[in-house]
């Protein structure tokens, strides 16, 4: 036998203990990511809308893989069939557990669940890991998504046996359970000691934790035991990460500051003046009444500075009310007599979130950073409209105005002292900005006049696009941020195009549109709508991607993404 052969990684659970725990979860969370290309490259996907075309239908032609067309992985090429099961592969008869996660499949069955030990490699030469072994789904989840070859460890190994510094190896984190201010975050990979010597791992697929270190995570794994369906569910109190189940002990994780994923927000206000946000890492799931008496909503991914959805709202007294969504978090009021109000989360590790909103005097005032600060007045009066988007230039954001005259405004800086203004259109009606991308020079700009929809990106100059135009939404799209645009006819027809490709329509009898896009190499569209009968509708991935319904019966919605790193 190999060396591989005989240190292939395993991991045993004690099925009385997970009775008691009852931890399974029966919630699927596909999502996207980007990584860097060290050591074995992950699989990466572009942001071409025909490769994206290509992509989902190759996985809809394999049906049994349990992935989507949003899902980064592919299935595995090692495998001769979904879970490895055909006739050709490493382990017949095995087949998905029904956990999927960004494409990563929990599968089996796995020792604890009436299967046995099948070595597979996961190229010629590779370190072997055993086919449904908790090891084997840590392990293909760090090679196919982080680039890093499989190396020797049992479950409770997977952390502290990390080759760091070793050739290929890129620079990973270990956390130890317990460290302030540090939470399993999706894409983390979890060791658990326990009373046997091979203890258990598994990957963190969805985190919700406070600002003081108390929620829960959500993760897949596999060979949990007889009827799990791959999902289990761990605690968090005071920053210490448990997973229920007597003589375990979580020891830590491995955090991959290069990759990154985004996921959906979906939101809307019902009739009643509930608004609801789905933040499930899919476009299904329950959604979370989150405030009572409100008439209209923003919700937008945290990035950086808190990365849980950041829901900006108006109540029916005209008061405009912000917080995250995390467990114990309310909403708190930022400002009254408010008319028009934008929100940005800010960009990178410690991007800070800045809200500006318009008084009903005219008045144009910031809240920077934790949203609670005293607001800045930044002009005295006379605008109607304010817009919103972040860079990764050394100001606050980027900051666009229309004034009651009809102008375009467009300022950027620190918000904390006295702004530049450039006009950059005349005689319009509506405005939209969108992310500078890696320059601030990058920013989308749109406006209407006349019912004519016009855009352009950086210094260019700008394009009719449309005509007859109703309502309209602008977001940027990746690291280029590439415009996503998307508009609402007077005949209440839904169009909409990314950078230079051609309009796609959308729907027939649409009220309103939402666009978004994440800022990440993996950051696809996104689109939401609400129709005339008030039913709310959205599509992630390719313009022609299938619609999902949302919601019925709702007087607002929108969508957004979550981007965590």
């Amino acid at each position: 036998m190999t060396k591989a052969t005989l240190q292939a990684g395993r991991c045993r659970r004690s099925l009385r203990g997970l009775a008691a725990a009852g931890v399974a979860l029966a919630v699927t969370l596909p999502a996207m990511r980007s990584a860097a290309a060290t050591g074995r490259p992950a699989v990466t996907r572009p942001l071409s809308p025909a490769a994206d075309r290509a992509l989902a239908a190759r996985r809809a032609a394999r049906p049994g893989d349990g992935l989507q067309p949003d899902d980064s992985l592919s299935r595995p090429g090692w495998w001769g069939g979904p879970c490895d099961g055909s006739s050709t592969g490493d382990y017949p008869g095995s087949r998905s557990n029904g956990a999927v996660f960004d494409g990563l499949v929990s599968c089996g069955p796995g020792p604890n669940q009436g299967g046995s030990d099948h070595l597979v490699h996961f190229f010629p030469g590779a370190w072997g890991e055993y086919e449904w072994e908790c090891v084997e789904l840590s392990m293909r989840w760090m090679y196919q998504a982080w680039g890093v070859a499989p190396y020797g460890a049992n479950g409770n190994d997977v952390v502290a046996n990390y080759p760091e510094g070793a050739s290929g190896y890129p620079a990973i984190e270990r956390i130890a359970n317990g460290t302030p201010r540090r939470a399993p975050q999706p894409g983390d990979v979890i060791s658990v000691d326990n009373a046997d010597q091979f203890g258990h791992t598994e990957v963190v697929a969805a985190s919700s934790v406070n600002g003081q270190g108390n929620g829960t995570l959500r993760a897949i794994t596999e060979n949990w035991g007889s009827g799990n369906d791959g999902w289990v569910t761990l605690s968090v109190s005071r920053w210490v990460v448990s997973d229920g189940v007597p003589g375990d002990k979580v020891l830590g994780w491995l955090h991959n500051p290069a990759w990154s994923l985004q996921t959906p927000v979906v939101w809307d206000v019902t009739a009643s003046g509930e608004l609801q946000v789905r933040a499930t890492g899919t476009l299904g799931g329950d959604r979370t009444t989150v405030a009572d008496g409100i008439s209209s909503a923003q919700v937008i991914g945290g990035q950086g500075y808190e990365p849980a959805p950041l829901v900006t709202a108006l109540t029916t007294s005209g008061a405009l009310v912000a917080g995250f969504v995390t467990p114990g978090n309310q909403l708190r009021q930022v400002a009254s007599g408010v008319t028009s109000w934008a929100v940005s989360s800010g960009t990178g590790p410690a991007g800070s979130p800045v809200l500006a909103w318009v008084t009903s005097s005219g008045a144009l005032e910031a809240s920077l950073g934790s949203l609670r600060t005293t607001p800045v007045t930044l002009l005295a009066s006379g605008v109607r409209q304010v817009v919103l988007a972040p860079h990764s230039g050394p100001g606050d954001a980027l900051i666009g105005v229309l004034t009651d005259s009809g102008e375009f405004e467009v300022a950027e800086g620190n918000l904390r002292q006295p702004l530049t203004w450039s006009t950059v259109a005349g005689s319009a009606s509506a405005i939209g900005l969108a992310g500078g991308g890696a320059s601030p020079t990058d920013a989308v700009e749109a406006y209407t006049a006349g019912g004519i929809l016009y855009e352009r990106q950086g210094t260019a100059p700008f394009a009719r696009i449309a005509e007859s135009v109703h309502q309209f939404s602008l977001a940027a799209v990746g690291p280029a941020a590439t415009p996503l645009l998307a508009w609402v006819t007077g005949g209440q027809q839904l169009f909409a195009v990314l950078g230079a490709g051609q309009a796609v329509h959308i729907s027939n009898g649409v009220a309103q549109v939402s666009a978004a896009g994440g800022a990440t190499t993996m950051g696809f569209p996104l689109l939401t709508y609400l129709d005339t009968s008030g039913q709310l509708w959205a599509k992630q991935g390719t313009l022609s991607s299938g619609l999902v319904k949302q919601a019925a019966a709702v007087a607002a919605g929108g969508g957004s993404d979550l981007t965590v790193s």
